[in-house]
C-alpha cells in the first residue's frame, strides 16, 4: 500500500517535528497555512525542543522537500510527520 501525501493549494496543515529519542512532550506541532499555493502563515501550536526556520513563502514542491527531508545518519534522527 502506498501513501500519498496531499500539501494543499488552498487550506491548513499540521506537521510535528519528533526524533528517534526524546518523548513525544518534546516535539513541537507547527500549523502551516497555504494560500494559493504558498505558505502565507505559519503558527506553533505546541512548543517543543526543536525551533522550525520561517518557511513563510515557500511553495508547496519545497515544502514538500522540507517535510522529507531525509535526515539518516544525524542523530538524533529529525523527522517531519504530517499530524492527523
Amino acid at each position: 500500500m502506498t501513501n500519498f501525501i496531499t500539501i494543499p493549494y488552498d487550506g491548513v496543515i499540521m506537521v510535528r517535528i519528533s526524533d528517534n529519542v526524546l518523548s513525544d512532550e518534546d516535539w513541537p506541532v507547527i500549523k502551516f497555512t497555504f494560500t494559493g499555493g504558498k505558505i502565507t502563515g505559519q503558527e506553533v501550536m505546541k512548543d517543543g525542543v526543536y525551533a522550525v526556520e520561517d518557511l513563510v513563502g515557500l511553495d508547496r514542491v519545497d515544502f514538500l522537500g522540507w517535510l522529507t527531508e531525509d535526515t539518516t545518519g544525524q542523530h538524533p534522527e529529525i523527522y517531519h510527520e504530517i499530524v492527523t
